[in-house]
C-alpha cells in the first residue's frame, strides 16, 4: 500500500469528501509527516522485531556486495540496523564458499588473529586514499577511487573544513555541499552509518565473489506518493494520522481514533509473536510437575 493509497483512505475518513488534495498541497504535506510518525510508532514498538523489517545484503541491494583481496572493511546498507548469525560468501551458484560468525566489536580482542569473524561499527572513517581540492561544488580527486556508495557521506579535509557528498561522477570527481573552496590536501571521508569488519583479510580465491548476511534494517518513512511501507496492516497509519489530526484539532474523536490505530498495532504484535528467530515462541517448561500442583511443593519434593 503506497502513500497515496493511504492518504486517500485517512482523507476520506477525515474529510467524508472524494476531492483528494493534489501532491502539491499543505494537507497532502501534513498526511506525509503524519504518516511517517504512525511508521516511527509501528517500528519502535514494545522493542519489536517485525518479521516485515528482516531482509538480507544480496536482497536489500545496498552496502558493498562483493568481496575484494585483502580488504577488511565493507559498508553495511543505509538501512541496517542490527545483523545476526554468520556473514556468508558466495559464488555465483549461490553457494557458500566462506562464513565468518558476527560478534559483538568488544569480542574481538579475544579472538586468535587468524580466527574467522566479523562485526559491524557505526561512524567509522571510510576512505582517505590520495589527496583532494574543491571548487565550488566540485571536489577533485588525485589517486582517489571514489564510489557511487559514499553519497550522503561527510568530506573531513586537513585543513578544516567538512562537506557533505551530495553525487558521484567518477573516480576522482564527486559533488559536494556547501560551495567552497579547499586547496588540495589530505582528507578523510566519515561513514556516517554502520561499516562491517571481517577478519582475517580476504585472500585472492574469494575475490569478487558475493557478501551475504541476514540483517535488521530500519522501517522505510514515505517520501513520495509511491513510496511503500513494509507493515502487515498500513490501516494502523491511517488510524494513527486521523487520531494525530483529530488531536491537533482538539477534536473527541481523538480518542476513538486513538484506540482503533492501537487495536490494529497490538493485532500485528500478536501475529507477529507467533514466532520469528529473533522472538521465538515461548512454552512453559512443566517437565516434573504434578497436574494441578506446582513442581515446587514441598509435600512432593520431601515424600
Amino acid at each position: 500500500m503506497d502513500f497515496n493509497a493511504i492518504f486517500n483512505a485517512f482523507y476520506v475518513q477525515y474529510r467524508a469528501d472524494s476531492d483528494i488534495p493534489a501532491s502539491t498541497e499543505d494537507e497532502y504535506t501534513v498526511g506525509l509527516e503524519l504518516a511517517n510518525e504512525a511508521v516511527n510508532r509501528w517500528a519502535h514498538y514494545d522493542a519489536m522485531y517485525w518479521r516485515e523489517l528482516f531482509t538480507t545484503l544480496q536482497t536489500d541491494g545496498g552496502g558493498a556486495q562483493t568481496i575484494s583481496t585483502a580488504i577488511t572493511t565493507y559498508l553495511a546498507p543505509g538501512n541496517f540496523k542490527e545483523a545476526g548469525g554468520f556473514v556468508k560468501v558466495l559464488d555465483s551458484s549461490g553457494n557458500t564458499k566462506s562464513t565468518f560468525p558476527i560478534i559483538e566489536p568488544q569480542e574481538a580482542q579475544f579472538k586468535d588473529t587468524e580466527a574467522p569473524y566479523a562485526y559491524f561499527i557505526k561512524g567509522q572513517d571510510y576512505y582517505s586514499t590520495g589527496t583532494v581540492s574543491q571548487s565550488t561544488t566540485a571536489v577533485t580527486g588525485s589517486g582517489t577511487t571514489f564510489t557511487s556508495a559514499m553519497v550522503g557521506m561527510q568530506f573531513q579535509y586537513a585543513s578544516g573544513e567538512v562537506a557533505t557528498i551530495t553525487a558521484y561522477g567518477s573516480a576522482t570527481e564527486l559533488t559536494v555541499s556547501p560551495s567552497q573552496t579547499v586547496a588540495s590536501t589530505a582528507y578523510r571521508i566519515v561513514n556516517k552509518g554502520w561499516t562491517m569488519k571481517l577478519n582475517p583479510s580476504p585472500k585472492s580465491d574469494l575475490n569478487g565473489l558475493d557478501i551475504d548476511y541476514v540483517y535488521y534494517k530500519e522501517a522505510s518513512l514515505f517520501t513520495t506518493g509511491t513510496s511503500r511501507t513494509e507493515m502487515a496492516d498500513p490501516y494502523f497509519i491511517v488510524h494513527r494520522m486521523l487520531a494525530s489530526q483529530y488531536r491537533a484539532a482538539r477534536n473527541p474523536y481523538y480518542v476513538s481514533a486513538k484506540a482503533d490505530a492501537e487495536n490494529a498495532l497490538k493485532q500485528m504484535k500478536m501475529d507477529n509473536d507467533s514466532g520469528n528467530w529473533a522472538s521465538p515462541p515461548v512454552i512453559t517448561d512443566t517437565s516434573g510437575s504434578v497436574f494441578g500442583v506446582s513442581s515446587g511443593n514441598s509435600f512432593f519434593r520431601n515424600r
